[in-house]
């Protein structure tokens, strides 16, 4: 089907997102349909891989769902930042680590029925202890855990972020290079 835009509104304009109303014309019936718009910037996920193979989860309290969650490292991408480069910056905020190596994962669509948000996933390597530098109102608790837990806590639920269980399975089905492997 074609479908075209008649007609936009935006209903609100916030910081973050912007919520608009689309109208929509079938081009081959001519029946008109409205589509709820949520514009968001873009945002990455961060797999840390420590030396000894745990990965660096997350405890984070979601106002959202009002509850904690584990996760990995995320956060939006700020105006003209590169994606690699807000990977390695939501790395140092949440965790305290620097990488030493950032490689690609791949890219999806959070929720594609209403949003336009793309998050961009990475690996990183070679981490490096320094000072963690959380957001302002950010509670988050780094939890290094052993591959193998992490992969039964999503199994079990215990990991219910859908970014976060996204960018595990990637890496465990393509990101298993080890640190002098991945280039």
């Amino acid at each position: 089907m074609t479908w075209r835009l008649r007609d936009k509104k935006t209903l609100h304009a916030g910081k973050r997102v912007t919520l608009e109303m689309h109208l929509l014309r079938n081009e081959e019936t001519g029946l008109d349909h409205t589509r709820e718009v949520v514009k968001t910037v873009d945002s990455v996920v961060v797999v840390p891989v420590m030396d000894d193979g745990r990965i660096v989860l997350i405890r984070n309290y979601r106002w959202a769902p009002g509850k904690e969650l584990i996760e990995l490292p995320a956060g939006a991408i700020d105006a003209r930042e590169m994606p690699f480069n807000a990977a390695g910056r939501e790395l140092l905020e949440e965790t305290g680590f620097l990488a030493g190596k950032i490689l690609p994962l791949g890219k999806f669509y959070m929720s594609p029925g209403i949003l336009t948000e793309q998050m961009y996933a990475f690996v990183a390597y070679d981490l490096m202890q320094s000072v963690a530098r959380p957001d302002l109102g950010e509670e988050i608790v780094p939890m290094p855990t052993p591959k193998d837990e992490v992969m039964r806590m999503i199994r079990s639920g215990e990991i219910a972020d859908a970014k976060s269980i996204a960018a595990l399975l990637l890496f465990d089905r393509y990101g298993t290079q080890s640190t002098e492997d991945a280039e």
